[in-house]
This record gives C-alpha cells, structure tokens and sequence, in this order.
C-alpha cells in the first residue's frame, strides 16, 4: 500500500485507546504507507477531543497525549479548493448520504487513488461505490 487516508475514527479510536485489529493495522502501515487527511480533520480531532474532557471522558492530560500521539505520525494534511468542496464534495455526501465531512475522507482519497480507512459503514459502502477500496474491520481480520 503506498497511500491511505485515514478517516477521523481510526485515529480517535487510537488515542482514546479504543483498539482494534484494523486501527492497530491502519497505524502500523503507516511506517511504510504515506498518510493523508483533508484540511477539516484538524478540527474534527479537536472537536473530539475537547467533547470528551467536558463529558469527563477524558482529562485533560489525555487530551494532551492524544495530541501528541497524533503529531508523531507522518500525515499529510491536503488541502482543498472551496469549489472542490462545495460542488463534488457536496454531491458525493449527498448521492452516498454521507455527511459532507466524510465525503472530505471519500473525496480525498479518489484524487489520491488512495486506500481509505474508516470504522464507518457507510463511508466504507460509499467508498466501494465509488471504485476506492476501504480498510475496513472486515478486511483486517
């Protein structure tokens, strides 16, 4: 595998410490598999992450490990053209009923010609649909 974008639930799945054969796989590829992300996931992983301290999931040192975690991964964050998102972006979410910003993931990694992982059903679905092949649970037993 020389591409693979990870959707935001394999890397929350990791530093929540949620594991699975596919996010342990998924992260462990990346020692030889270039890794992407679009611009939003940022955002998403913060949104997680601050969610999780005020429910008391998590304190506030985890968070700060979890960050850290992440930034010793080698990914690539793709940026993306408004138009882009707002006319193909907006109808693979809407053809896959998929929420805008997994169509991102979906998107992303049709222009890379990149695996995608995901623990989401849909997106692993729509991703079939669309010619890009998902990692998914089924796939790293």
């Amino acid at each position: 595998m020389s591409a693979v974008v990870l959707d935001n639930s394999i890397l929350v799945a990791w530093v929540l410490g949620e594991p699975s054969p596919l996010v342990e796989q998924v992260i462990d590829d990346l020692a030889t598999a270039a890794g992407h992300v679009p611009a939003l996931w940022p955002y998403e992983l913060a949104n997680v992450l601050v969610v999780a301290q005020r429910r008391g999931r998590i304190t506030a040192s985890h968070a700060a490990r979890a960050v850290a975690l992440v930034r010793g991964l080698d990914l690539t964050v793709e940026p993306v053209e408004p138009a882009r998102v707002l006319e193909h972006v907006a109808e693979l979410a809407l053809k896959h009923g998929l929420t805008a910003y997994d169509a991102a993931y979906l998107d992303l990694a049709m222009r890379l010609g990149a695996v995608l992982a995901t623990l989401d059903a849909d997106l692993a679905r729509a991703a079939r649909a669309c010619g890009v092949a998902p990692r998914t649970v089924e796939s790293a037993i």
